[in-house]
């Protein structure tokens, strides 16, 4: 079996580093693969992923692209369609495939007209992340432009032989009550073990010089964050109400300043492998997203034992077991969301991951769905 995989862009964000876990393991199977991306986030050459925009290594291309996606008004000028029949057609890797994968295909890096045809030549499958509507609001179309625009890609969609792959039973469900979808499977998220395990609180704040006698929440970015669906204003308003007290230390990470008093800090994009420290090292995570799927940033909390905070929102409230390895608050509701984080600061927790959730698992899934095309 060879499969090639289409994805919006290659190693620095979460669904790269996923499609990438999917791609290796698979490989272990015996099954040949290859990635192409539209935009390569790397800062070098991966080998098995070949990028129609590449960056040539030079992180300048990379902070351009960072720039231009901030300022979505003018990304719509600058990205090209490069992800269409017309260059596929032409790649060896598509030519030889028995089956085509496109991941992300909401991240508008791919031309969506042209699957007729890809379906007539290939097996497809499209995993669908945060796609189309992910939010509890029934008009919120995510990714959309409009309502009209979702619907042309949804009569695209409706009669063609692609087999979707749902991250949740919930967005499954929907996605075949609202997007006619008929094929759908759900397979969830995982993680590496590896990469993700419980290390001692003690030892992980020495190394990242935090106080050893503070409570310390860590959330996203709070102002980094380009969308509201974020729940950036549900975080600001319980930090403000602890802005006095002195034994609580809020800490975000991924903004686009850098910041630090006795009370809060704000702090850049850190490293992946300085991530699990960080994780280790706090005693809850704020995470009052509006519009999520499966994220694997709360997969990671598990398995580093730190209990989270957050809303009865899609994929998230089916990962986050309510007083058990957390706490699920009412939709947009603060007061319910700041009595579950005051429950959550004043009580001990053994939180650990499910099997379910680990990426060995998830590819067997993927391994055991592809075989049977």
């Amino acid at each position: 079996m060879k499969i090639l995989h289409i994805n919006s862009i290659g190693w620095r964000t979460w669904s790269a580093k996923l499609c990438e876990t999917i791609v290796k393991g698979l490989t272990t199977y015996w099954i040949e693969n290859h990635t192409i991306v539209w935009y390569d986030f790397a800062e070098w050459k991966i080998s098995d992923i070949d990028s129609v925009f590449p960056t040539r290594n030079n992180l300048l291309h990379t902070y351009i692209y960072k720039f231009f996606v901030g300022l979505n008004f003018l990304f719509d000028f600058m990205r090209p369609g490069h992800l269409s029949y017309k260059t596929l057609k032409h790649n060896t890797y598509y030519k030889k495939c028995d089956i085509v994968f496109i991941h992300c295909p909401e991240g508008g890096h791919f031309d969506w007209r042209d699957l007729p045809r890809i379906c007539n030549e290939k097996k497809v499958v499209m995993i669908l992340w945060d796609w189309i509507a992910s939010g509890n609001d029934p008009h919120n179309y995510f990714f959309w432009k409009s309502k009209k625009s979702f619907e042309k890609r949804m009569r695209i969609l409706k009669d063609l032989p692609i087999l979707h792959i749902a991250v949740s039973n919930r967005s499954a469900k929907k996605w075949k009550e609202i997007c006619w979808l008929k094929n759908v499977h759900t397979i969830y998220n995982g993680i590496d073990t590896s990469k993700f395990y419980k290390i001692d609180k003690t030892e992980c704040r020495r190394q990242l010089w935090l106080p050893l006698d503070k409570k310390i929440i860590l959330s996203i970015a709070w102002s980094g964050s380009k969308s509201n669906l974020k729940g950036i204003q549900y975080v600001e308003q319980i930090v403000d109400q602890y802005k006095n007290n002195d034994d609580y230390l809020f800490v975000s990470i991924g903004n686009g300043q850098e910041h630090k008093t006795d009370r809060y800090r704000e702090l850049w994009l850190i490293s992946y492998n300085k991530i699990s420290l960080y994780y280790n090292a706090i005693d809850c995570f704020l995470y009052p997203t509006l519009a999520d799927n499966c994220p694997l940033v709360i997969l990671e909390w598990f398995a580093c034992g730190a209990p989270i905070v957050t809303f009865d929102v899609w994929g998230v409230a089916e990962l986050v077991q309510h007083k058990i390895n957390g706490y699920v608050a009412n939709y947009k509701d603060s007061d319910d969301l700041m009595k579950w984080f005051n429950r959550a600061m004043n009580k001990k927790h053994n939180i650990s991951l499910e099997q379910r959730f680990t990426s060995d698992d998830m590819v067997k899934q993927y391994r055991d769905f592809l075989v049977k095309l």
